[in-house]
């Protein structure tokens, strides 16, 4: 019954944004101080260890380490600095990937699980199909989060300076627009569509 399964598929719509926003909650201080090392940021000098030999060596902070830092300088609410427009990018990605989903995959009936087995020709076909609608669905998630994501680190990186330039999305999106215009929402958008792009096809090939 095609009724049965939409209402189905629009319960697990919801079910899975719920999911999405507990995750990009807890993650979050992760994610912050993952974008601090990426840019070069290390306000923990290393210290003195040893390798696996035995050699002295210098350790650099994990991740826990930097999260603590990011706690002591600006408290537990600090640790969630770039949470919203982070939040507001991955569901926006949530939405434009199933829209587009439900357009290029039609809602399977329960008798489709009782067709023959596909031939080897049918096979690759569908891997074909849906290696493109893969392709197509993460370029238009990455479209539509990229302003999102540009505003989220950069809430993150005046950490490093101590500015105040990018305190909420709406101040966020005005301050980028005054100095970057529209292609500013967009800065970094090739790099990041190209990496995903390339994790999928390895990923396929597998």
């Amino acid at each position: 019954d095609i009724t049965r399964i939409m209402s189905k598929q629009k319960e697990n719509k919801w079910s899975n944004y719920a999911l999405r926003i507990i995750v990009n909650t807890a993650s979050h201080p992760f994610e912050y101080a993952k974008v601090l090392i990426q840019i070069g940021h290390e306000p923990i000098p290393p210290r003195p260890a040893k390798t696996f030999f035995g050699k002295p060596a210098l350790k650099l902070p994990n991740i826990f380490e930097y999260v603590k830092h990011i706690k002591s300088v600006d408290g537990f609410a600090g640790c969630y600095n770039g949470l919203a427009p982070k939040v507001c990018g991955n569901l926006l990605s949530a939405i434009a990937t199933q829209k587009l989903l439900d357009y290029l995959e039609p809602p399977k009936d329960d008798d489709d699980d009782l067709e023959e087995e596909p031939t080897e020709v049918q096979k690759k076909e569908r891997f074909i199909r849906s290696v493109k609608c893969d392709i197509i669905t993460h370029t238009a998630a990455i479209f539509v989060s990229q302003p999102f994501h540009v505003i989220t680190v950069r809430m993150m990186a005046q950490f490093v300076g101590r500015e105040t330039k990018y305190n909420g999305i709406f101040s966020s999106v005005k301050e980028i627009y005054s100095q970057n215009g529209i292609l500013g929402f967009f800065s970094g958008l090739i790099p990041r569509l190209l990496g995903d792009i390339c994790s999928l096809l390895l990923a396929s090939s597998l």
